[in-house]
């Protein structure tokens, strides 16, 4: 290895082991090991499943702690109300927001549709199922509650179609 302290750098004069095109300052997708895939977080909690992701090191730990909560940004209000929902309380006032703020956040209205099942608000939370499902066509979870939801008021032929 002798001859090696005087390799030149052709990008400069010092090693850089990060990304040569400095796309580690811009990056705004994060990679969630649960739904293993890149997807935006809030806070460092992926706004698909709402597990955290784990941070890469201090500076990007730092930077999570820096953003202020937005209650105007449907990721937010969603994100809040998933938090809520895990933790066995009631996020549906933050799902109803994240509906009003974007239309298009789905998975809110699978979880406002939970939400209104578990206080046994039958008819509406078929609603927010249906909504979610015609978004989310191909994901299990609406089809599953939905059907559930059917079979409870014993639309079974409706509810075998979901399942």
């Amino acid at each position: 290895m002798e001859g090696y302290e005087e390799e030149e750098n052709p990008l400069g004069n010092t090693w850089n082991y990060g990304d040569p095109l400095g796309a580690e300052a811009q990056e705004e997708l994060e990679f969630c090991p649960f739904c293993e895939s890149f997807v935006e977080s809030i806070d460092g909690a992926c706004i698909e499943c709402g597990h955290p992701i784990p941070a890469r090191g201090d500076q990007k730990r730092a930077k999570r702690r820096e953003i202020p909560p937005d209650p105007s940004d449907p990721k937010y209000c969603y994100c809040k109300g998933k938090e809520l929902f895990r933790a066995g309380k009631s996020g549906e006032e933050w799902f109803r927001k994240a509906i009003i703020l974007d239309p298009q956040k789905y998975w809110a209205f699978y979880f406002l549709g939970r939400e209104l099942l578990k206080k046994g608000q039958l008819e509406e939370a078929a609603v927010y199922f249906s909504k979610a499902i015609s978004g989310l066509p191909n994901e299990p979870w609406p089809h599953y509650y939905l059907a559930k939801l059917l079979f409870k008021e014993g639309r079974f032929s409706e509810a075998e179609s979901e399942f």
